[in-house]
């Protein structure tokens, strides 16, 4: 079945038109043409739209959970670091409590002995590549993990001294 529709031809196109149409133009067939190729160009786009919306929905996701893993493993390496921690060293975190995703906040490289080797690496690669740029998320989440579980500790051992 087929529906009727009307099309408005400028006044130049439509005598452009009459002076080139002959017994096998099909004004019809050619104006349908066009707008099956129109509309495949825009369902096209708008499938690449929902694709586009879908993907970054699922690589947030990816991201939230990337990030998750990395505060439980913070969180793990502080308390193993945490079993081994010297006075000094709980005491130097606890300076930083207000601060907990930023270890290296003026200048406190110090902080960075209390880390295990891979990660005070990667602090001290990424300022040297970008030195004004934040730390990368997965990595300040590890770090807000091994802080917080050290300083639980802390919290709690400290009241026995």
């Amino acid at each position: 079945m087929s529906q009727r529709h009307n099309i408005t031809l400028p006044n130049e196109l439509s005598e452009r038109l009459e002076k080139v149409k002959t017994n096998d133009f099909n004004v019809s067939k050619i104006c349908q043409e066009a707008i099956e190729l129109k509309v495949k160009v825009e369902e096209a786009r708008q499938s690449t739209l929902e694709d586009r919306e879908a993907m970054i929905l699922r690589l947030r996701l990816e991201r939230e959970s990337a990030q998750a893993d990395a505060f439980i493993r913070g969180q793990e390496d502080g308390s193993t670091f945490a079993k081994s921690a010297t006075y000094k060293e709980f005491k130097a975190l606890e300076t930083l409590r207000e601060n907990r995703t930023n270890l290296i906040a003026a200048n406190r490289w110090v902080t960075l002995d209390l880390l295990p080797e891979s990660i005070r690496k990667d602090i001290i690669d990424h300022y040297q590549r970008h030195p004004n740029k934040k730390l990368p998320s997965e990595l300040q989440q590890f770090l807000a993990g091994f802080v917080e579980a050290m300083l639980e500790i802390w919290d709690e051992v400290s009241k026995e001294l």
